[in-house]
């Protein structure tokens, strides 16, 4: 039986979440990741 897969009520919307949540910390990850290149990149005056 595979562990991660909740059979049941609410297992759809368990996904959706879980790809919802998925989504927002890759966005942020990626965001900080180019932040902090930019930041690194830009001469200091």
């Amino acid at each position: 039986m595979p562990v991660l897969v909740v059979p049941g009520e609410g297992s759809e919307s368990d996904a959706a979440l879980f790809v919802v949540v998925g989504g927002v910390l890759a966005l942020a990850v990626v965001i900080l990741a180019v932040g902090y290149f930019l930041w690194f990149r830009t001469p200091r005056r």
